[in-house]
């Protein structure tokens, strides 16, 4: 509770900048999404919660790979453990403040955004703006979890951001390879990514904050921008499964970082979860989309891929070199990505 005191103090002007800047943004294009205008005056039609949801994103993002940089410098690291405080401790009080900070930003928007309604004319059933920031911290809270995993299975800052990255696309490739490779006609890639279950919380809370207002045809009439938000069964489940799914992330995010020892700090990111296990994922994917989608038309411009995973691969090794291991990886999943093209072009076409 003490250090969560002390992270609190210290990182307290950044929490007032950041509270600060996204209330002037509010105030600056809050009303141009938010409000349609006719003759008959100006109602709000568009709930806030898309605002805080958008911020929500950018917050979950950001903290977690800000709150775990200390683990990527030796001075901070030699530091930090040597705080009167085990590892599990450690990781988790950083993962708890993470929350706290991005929480308490959400909820000073939160009530300006409450202010805005209460003071502005407006068809909301307000009563559901409550319970859409309940569940948006919930979800705010698992996306922390998965973020602050990937980024602390690097051992630099900028392997970190890489995981994180590399992470938000990880699904969406593997479920658009399968809608591809067999012409499938859905959209489950808009509900894979890490970021899905707060966006389809967003669609849902609108939907019941707007809801009522639809049976008015004289302000569908009139506020023929408006929005009209629609409901399906993938606004429920997408939450539910994006909060289960961060559970197996929190374990092996306690389990992996008790384990990790300082000396790594600033070295080759050997990790499963990092460069080791994507760059042969993605040169897959990248390979296999890259023929399927030119019909070898543009064969010559692979090239550019190459080097484009050449230059990841002296960011993974800090070196111009590729080991021996690394290399054959890479020429296996170009040969399997190249195959199931053909395979695809030629066979299932």
């Amino acid at each position: 509770m003490k250090y969560i005191k002390y992270l609190l103090k210290r990182n307290l002007i950044y929490i007032i900048i950041v509270s600060s800047y996204t209330i002037w943004l509010y105030l600056l294009i809050g009303n141009n999404f938010i409000y349609n205008t006719s003759h008959i005056g100006d109602i709000a039609v568009s709930p806030p919660n898309t605002f805080l949801t958008i911020i929500s994103l950018f917050l979950c993002t950001f903290t977690s790979c800000k709150n775990f940089s200390f683990k990527m410098k030796k001075i901070n690291v030699d530091q930090i453990y040597s705080l009167p405080i085990n590892k599990k401790k450690l990781f988790l009080t950083h993962l708890i403040y993470s929350f706290i900070e991005v929480s308490i930003i959400l909820f000073i928007n939160f009530i300006v955004c409450l202010i805005d309604i209460f003071t502005s004319p407006n068809l909301f059933a307000v009563g559901w703006f409550f319970l859409y920031f309940i569940v948006l911290l919930i979800l705010s809270f698992s996306l922390i979890i998965i973020f602050s995993f990937f980024y602390t299975r690097g051992n630099t800052i900028c392997d970190g951001m890489m995981n994180v990255i590399f992470s938000i696309f990880f699904l969406v490739c593997i479920f658009g390879f399968i809608n591809n490779l067999f012409d499938l006609r859905n959209n489950i890639i808009l509900y894979v990514f890490p970021y899905s279950g707060i966006i389809m919380n967003d669609e849902l809370f609108s939907y019941l904050m707007c809801k009522d207002s639809y049976t008015d045809q004289l302000i569908i009439e009139q506020y023929y921008k408006h929005v009209l938000y629609s409901f399906d069964i993938y606004n429920i489940i997408t939450p539910i499964l994006h909060f289960i799914g961060s559970i197996p992330f929190l374990y092996l995010f306690i389990k992996l970082n008790i384990k990790e020892k300082p000396e790594n700090t600033m070295q080759v990111s050997r990790s499963l979860f990092s460069y080791r296990f994507f760059l042969p994922f993605y040169s897959f994917f990248i390979t296999y989309f890259f023929f399927t989608v030119t019909e070898f038309e543009l064969v010559y411009l692979f090239i550019f891929v190459l080097v484009g995973i050449y230059c990841f691969y002296m960011i993974y090794n800090k070196s111009p070199k590729i080991k021996k291991n690394d290399l054959i990886i890479l020429i296996i999943s170009i040969l399997v990505g190249f195959i199931v093209s053909l395979i695809k072009i030629f066979i299932i076409n």
